[in-house]
């Protein structure tokens, strides 16, 4: 079964990737216009760091918020209190 692409967390990556690519070429060029050579290891550990950045990133966003009214409809939960017009009722760790 195929899953739905989200289009928020694609072009979340997306964006962030170009924005990390475009920050390595800037200080890259920047530096050498100040005659400062950077090492092909700076540039590859630079691209990683900024690769592992923006997974940490798509995890955070795939995950679906826990809070929340609309993420508790339809799940069962324990009554704390007598359940009247008005009553409590924990569902997870949310009361």
């Amino acid at each position: 079964m195929l899953k739905r692409i989200n289009l928020r967390l694609l072009l979340t990556i997306i964006i962030s990737l170009v924005d990390d690519a475009i920050i390595i070429l800037i200080l890259f060029f920047i530096l050498l216009h100040f005659g400062i050579e950077m090492p092909i290891w700076l540039i590859i550990t630079l691209a990683l760091i900024f690769s592992l950045i923006t997974y940490v990133l798509y995890r955070a966003l795939k995950k679906n918020p826990l809070l929340g009214f609309e993420n508790m409809v339809g799940k069962s939960g324990v009554a704390i209190s007598t359940i009247t017009h008005k009553g409590t009722i924990k569902i997870g760790r949310e009361l």
